[in-house]
């Protein structure tokens, strides 16, 4: 019985060794390679590249300490044309707001939910 006992111990000392290396290998293996994105993407990296540096130079200007400040009616007649002063209208379209946006709310689905656990 001793004899049986010592064995089933070392063997399930090495399946424990063996099943934490596994365990290990797949967190590597899953960490450092590469995501996979499904789907057909259409737009190159390169695409935003020429938006992003203007958009990058006109934050260097703004965020510049040593340039003049602009006036209040400046950086106002600037924003309105997009999103903020610096930004302007780049990707404004991509970005979701209510009127282009589709389904429920927080509240509504609280209220929904609310009524559905009060049997109405």
């Amino acid at each position: 019985m001793q004899f049986i006992f010592t064995k089933l111990t070392s063997l399930l000392r090495v399946a424990k060794l063996v099943a934490v290396m596994l365990v290990c290998t797949l967190y590597i293996a899953a960490n450092t390679s590469p995501a996979l994105a499904f789907g057909g993407a259409s737009s190159k990296p390169s695409d935003g590249a020429a938006q992003l540096d203007s958009i990058y130079q006109e934050s260097k200007e703004s965020a510049n300490p040593d340039a003049d400040p602009k006036s209040m009616k400046a950086v106002q007649a600037k924003a309105k044309k997009g999103l903020n002063e610096v930004q302007g209208r780049a990707d404004m379209g991509k970005m979701y707001n209510p009127s282009n946006s589709e389904g429920s709310t927080v509240a509504d689905d609280i209220q929904e939910t609310a009524k559905s656990a009060m049997g109405k």
